[in-house]
């Protein structure tokens, strides 16, 4: 799967050697986390929005983090290999022979249980409602004691 952001030309490229080899390249899917969620594995190069959601639906995952520009994509392996929600795969290291060992490897355990909470919407709109609630009160206590 592509993503939104995927070049073009690069994109037509990946199309042709998919279909080469018989694989499904696909530019988006309706619903990742679905996929994901009745996946084995998820294969990323780590970018923010696909960890997250692979966490979210507790799908392993295995993070071939690009060189750069940033190193954000690092970092992020670093630490999810660190805490063993995923395995990683560097661009040094990345072979054929190092792919299929980490293909068929067992994958993170803790991926399918992480406990971590994904409704910072739902936590934010209520501190917000707490906070506006508190100047309210204050607002009117101010303007009873005048």
């Amino acid at each position: 799967i592509a993503g939104p952001l995927m070049d073009g030309e690069l994109s037509t490229a990946l199309k042709d050697r998919a279909s080469k080899v018989g694989a499904i390249f696909r530019d988006h899917v309706p619903d990742l986390p679905g996929l994901l969620a009745a996946s084995d594995l998820f294969i990323t190069m780590g970018g923010y929005n696909s960890v997250t959601e692979a966490l979210a639906v507790g799908c392993p995952a295995l993070v071939v983090p690009r060189v750069g520009p940033s190193g954000e994509q690092r970092i992020r392996a670093e630490r999810l290999q660190a805490l063993g929600l995923a395995s990683v795969v560097w661009r040094h290291e990345l072979t054929p022979a190092r792919m299929a060992t980490a293909l068929t490897a067992r994958p993170p355990t803790q991926a399918r249980k992480t406990g971590l909470s994904f409704d910072g919407a739902s936590v934010a709109a209520a501190h917000i409602a707490s906070v506006l609630a508190e100047a309210t009160y204050s607002n009117n206590k101010v303007a009873r004691d005048a």
